[in-house]
């Protein structure tokens, strides 16, 4: 596994900001994975047959500026390195929950339009697809059991707790879904 090595934001508890604990992500990766986690700036996708985003705000919060510049925002150069590696070498990258929002960030900083991930429901998500839909992503809207696919970018998204109030079984299904939609595209 591998995660970038920045301080994280502060942290965001009842929609309060706490600057008490100063742990790095990576160091905090460690500690939620309980195990050996390397700096993300150490990934090299030649390496691996895909790319998996487990999503989550964190994900959002973590790897772009998109809370404070929102249509404007990029994704930090760790991730976009490999994101964009990723697509260049046609690798299947899976994000799921909050982190098809990072995808549509990265084909959009690789100057490309067109791609296609699932999102949440249109009812809760709108906000986001405001500026998805600014930035040529197209929003398919899925089960919670099912995933999305875009062929031509490679990417499988799944809407885990993007959908509106799915219980930890539904989630689970989700990320199955995509997982094996994964596995399809490896063999």
């Amino acid at each position: 596994m591998h995660q970038i090595d920045l301080k994280r934001a502060p942290l965001i508890t009842d929609n309060r900001y706490h600057k008490s604990d100063e742990r790095t992500i990576l160091v905090e990766s460690a500690r939620l994975a309980r195990g050996r986690i390397e700096s993300l700036a150490k990934l090299y996708t030649t390496k691996y047959e895909a790319i998996v985003l487990a999503g989550g705000f964190g994900t959002v919060k973590n790897f772009t500026d998109f809370f404070t510049k929102g249509i404007n925002a990029r994704l930090l150069p760790d991730i976009a390195k490999v994101l964009k590696e990723a697509l260049v070498q046609k690798k299947p990258i899976v994000g799921v929950c909050a982190a098809p929002l990072l995808l549509a960030m990265a084909v959009k900083e690789f100057g490309q339009t067109g791609q296609q991930i699932t999102f949440g429901t249109r009812a809760q998500s709108m906000d986001f697809l405001n500026i998805l839909n600014n930035w040529g992503v197209e929003h398919i809207e899925k089960p919670i059991n099912q995933c999305h696919i875009d062929t031509k970018y490679r990417l499988v998204t799944a809407t885990a707790y993007m959908y509106e109030n799915a219980s930890a079984a539904e989630v689970f299904s989700s990320i199955q879904a995509a997982i094996e939609r994964l596995n399809n595209l490896l063999k």
